[in-house]
């Protein structure tokens, strides 16, 4: 473990950065093998250590990174960063479609927020988690979320502003209704410059809305800019992307727009064999596809398909669950590796016993009296 403080971990963290990701990794690795080292260094560490991985994809790695400092939070001293672990976790898991899992980390980054009168992060965890009732199609949901984030705006960035519209436009259009839906797009793009800072975001609502608007060449335009971009998508961006431009395709009769998506889509299972949910959206498309066309044979092929991908997803979701009660074990094991009870401060009985093992191993100090009274450290807690 390489020794240092707070001040120290912020200077060698600017001067690594420079260095390349394999040894960036290498850095982050070495300074988090201690695992019991509760500090702000520890959180900082992780975020940086988890947030290369993110930026390679590889959400799955960032979760098993942040996700010590997650379930274990309240053993840490509070500092910002701690709310930049819950989002970044908050984002892999979205990125991996755990959508419900992903409000859970932004909901409890805005309760710890509160309890820490942080108020400069309260819209964007109230932003993200409308995003998942977006992804849940939940809209309803979603523009409550939105409302709370807007009335909180004035604390933050103004370009928070930017997500905050442009998800509002997304939701509105859900409920066709779309002159409202206009109208928060117009705002998040001219007050708050949504096209600048969600430039993908933007190019993804617009398209939607402009075909329901039935204003076929902004549609035109902006379909083209989503279909040039998809191979830079990552997986919940590319299925949103596909599933949105489908239904466009399918409502307006368009097969060259569905067979391109179906396209894209078999290409990029290809290229990324174990996204299975994206696969499972695949086969779904297919399926309606094939529906539309009267193929027996491809919805046939459709069905088995889709029972193939739900089948990996629930053996997906096994091997999550036995990776969480390792988790579980291995905190428990910390806690009981522990010495001194974290609320009195008193040593716990292991801490006592080995001093007595020491103290009997020692010929000079076995003969003498040794004084040893136990707090009832069960019943301080519940006086407290």
């Amino acid at each position: 473990m390489l020794n240092m403080n707070y001040n120290d971990f912020l200077t060698r963290q600017q001067q690594i950065k420079k260095l390349s990701i394999a040894e960036q990794k290498n850095f982050y690795e070495q300074l988090l093998k201690k695992k019991y080292d509760k500090t702000e260094v520890r959180i900082l560490a992780s975020f940086y250590y988890g947030q290369l991985f993110y930026q390679e994809g590889n959400f799955r790695k960032t979760i098993e990174i942040i996700e010590p400092i997650i379930v274990d939070y309240q053993s840490y001293p509070y500092t910002p960063k701690l709310l930049s672990c819950f989002n970044l976790i908050g984002v892999a898991t979205h990125c991996e479609t755990e959508y419900n899992v992903s409000r859970f980390f932004y909901e409890t980054a805005l309760k710890i927020a509160m309890e820490n009168d942080e108020k400069y992060y309260y819209a964007f965890e109230y932003n993200n988690i409308a995003l998942t009732y977006i992804e849940e199609q939940n809209y309803e949901e979603a523009l409550k979320s939105l409302a709370l984030a807007e009335d909180v705006l004035k604390d933050c960035d103004e370009e928070m502003g930017a997500y905050i519209y442009i998800n509002k436009s997304i939701s509105l259009q859900k409920l066709n209704r779309l002159t409202e839906a206009l109208k928060a797009f117009e705002l998040g793009v001219s007050q708050y410059h949504a096209d600048t800072i969600v430039p993908d975001d933007v190019t993804r609502c617009a398209a939607t809305l402009y075909y329901k608007l039935e204003q076929p060449e902004k549609y035109e335009t902006y379909k083209k800019q989503i279909l040039s971009k998809m191979d830079e998508m990552y997986a919940a961006e590319f299925m949103d992307a596909c599933r949105e431009l489908f239904e466009c395709g399918r409502d307006s009769c368009d097969d060259n727009l569905m067979n391109h998506i179906l396209r894209s889509m078999n290409q990029y299972m290809e290229k990324y064999p174990d996204e299975i949910k994206v696969g499972l959206e695949f086969a779904e498309l297919i399926y309606v596809y094939a529906v539309g066309k009267m193929d027996k044979d491809a919805i046939l092929e459709a069905l088995e398909a889709k029972n193939y991908y739900k089948d990996r997803i629930i053996e997906y979701s096994k091997e999550n669950h036995i990776k969480s009660l390792q988790q579980y074990i291995e905190i428990n094991s910390q806690i009981s590796e522990l010495e001194r009870d974290a609320l009195t401060g008193f040593k716990t009985r292991k801490a006592y016993y080995k001093d007595i093992a020491i103290i009997e191993c020692d010929e000079e100090m076995c003969n003498q009296p040794v004084g040893i009274a136990f707090a009832d450290v069960n019943g301080l807690k519940k006086n407290q």
